[in-house]
């Protein structure tokens, strides 16, 4: 393995998640109306929301033969062979701007974003398709690592 790099969800995502839950649990603690069976429900749905999406993290792999990108707890992933890498480059970019914000995002002519938060990454130009952008807070190391793979022949690839 030349990289690799786990980026949680950000806190704020679960947080946001539990926050209709809670409204209308405290809705039904403070007398209104309210059946308890809709209650039961939305503390049930609240939590799970909560925990999973708690749970979720890009997972960013690189070994010689390819790069790995998993969503995990979205059963998402990538695999793109090192060989159809052009050219691989840190940048920093505008999430919301460029591609909607953050998860698998498609950026029309950027092509995709695998991104979880922040506002670093690193862009792939890649044969016959669109670029990719992956999100990083180890961009640099990123690149190095695609660099270091004896797979990685960009003159070739071109």
């Amino acid at each position: 393995m030349l990289f690799e790099e786990r980026q949680p969800a950000p806190r704020a995502w679960s947080l946001i998640a539990v926050v209709p839950g809670v409204i209308l649990i405290l809705a039904a603690l403070s007398g209104d109306r309210v059946p308890l069976d809709s209650v039961i429900a939305c503390a049930v749905v609240t939590v799970v929301l909560g925990l999973w999406l708690r749970n979720i993290e890009l997972q960013t792999q690189v070994s010689d033969e390819e790069i790995h990108l998993r969503f995990r707890g979205l059963f998402k992933s990538r695999r793109v062979p090192i060989s159809s890498i052009r050219r691989a480059q840190a940048r920093t970019y505008r999430p919301i701007a460029e591609y909607g914000g953050w998860g698998i995002r498609y950026g029309g002519s950027r092509g995709w974003a695998y991104n979880m938060s922040g506002k670093e990454g690193v862009h792939l130009d890649l044969d016959g398709s669109k670029g990719l952008l992956i999100g990083s807070q180890k961009a640099q190391e990123l690149v190095e690592a695609i660099g270091a793979s004896p797979n990685f022949r960009p003159e070739a690839a071109a």
